[in-house]
């Protein structure tokens, strides 16, 4: 599953099956920053309880400032945030196109110019729940055209 986060809301999320999926998302324009100072808990939305002594993080209280819990784990808020999370043996892998044409993704960890950047492991080849993050600024990534 991909979502979408904009001032840490989500504001799209997309569900694929089998080999590939490709996903669009346009932004035409960015509101401004309103991020509370603490998120609320993260949930699991009653898949399962959360085990603190083989989860990263049950609830946001746990991440740094600048991160919230999403399935597990602990990942870097941004404006707009993308983030894929998923259960499973397989290597999943997260591409974000920017306005200007660059891809950031596991094989190209930063855009200098959008401030986009690549966060969490992306070897994932044991059997487990697994997250990769691709975020902007909070004060607000590149707008599309």
């Amino acid at each position: 599953m991909v979502t979408i986060y904009l001032n840490g809301q989500a504001v799209s999320t997309q569900s694929g099956q089998g080999s590939s999926e490709v996903f669009f998302f346009e932004l035409e324009s960015m509101p401004p920053p309103t991020l509370p100072p603490t998120l609320p808990p993260f949930t699991d939305g009653g898949v399962g309880s959360c085990n603190p002594t083989t989860a990263e993080c049950c609830s946001n209280a746990v991440c740094l400032p600048i991160e919230v819990c999403t399935f597990y784990t602990c990942v870097e808020e941004g404006n707009p945030r993308f983030t894929l999370e998923w259960e499973g043996a397989n290597d999943l892998d997260l591409l974000v196109q920017t306005p200007l044409g660059t891809v950031v993704s596991f094989a190209n960890l930063e855009d200098t110019i959008s401030g986009g950047k690549f966060g969490e492991d992306y070897d994932q080849y044991k059997y487990g729940r697994h997250v990769e993050n691709v975020y902007f600024p909070i004060e607000g990534g590149p707008i599309g055209e």
